[in-house]
């Protein structure tokens, strides 16, 4: 069975997001997988006291987000698996979308002050693409 990768971060974007892949999963029989990358590379000249207390809290929000996002999908009928990895997001990105079982790859516009410009956000979705061999489209 084949399989849509869908980022989430936290906020209403991101259950816009995770209703668009939960349709797009029930339309095609697809299941869900629900990526929540934890960055902490704001950190790094951080104690590494601060950085651990801060990426175990990152990791807790990131468990609780995911863990949401698979209920909003069950409770749809649809099978979700969470994953949550460290690491850059581009990269991240491109490594679970590398998994023959991806056939699409779903990334949420970005929010107002975040971390990515559209145009960003569109030369990472180019890159995936190209890397992975796999549809990504912005919603």
């Amino acid at each position: 069975m084949t399989k849509i990768l869908c980022a989430i971060r936290g906020g209403e974007a991101s259950q816009r997001i995770q209703d668009v892949a939960i349709h797009r999963a029930k339309e095609r029989g697809e299941e869900i997988v629900f990526l929540y990358v934890v960055n902490t590379e704001f950190l790094d000249t951080a104690s590494a006291a601060l950085r651990e207390s801060v990426t175990n809290e990152m990791e807790k929000l990131g468990d609780f987000l995911l863990l949401m996002a698979q209920e909003r999908a069950k409770k749809a009928g649809v099978v979700a698996e969470p994953l949550l990895r460290h690491g850059y997001l581009q990269t991240e990105f491109e490594v679970a979308a590398s998994n023959p079982e991806i056939s699409t790859v779903l990334l949420g516009t970005p929010g107002e002050g975040g971390n990515f410009s559209m145009e960003t956000l569109k030369i990472v979705a180019k890159k995936i693409e190209e890397k992975s061999q796999v549809e990504v489209l912005i919603v």
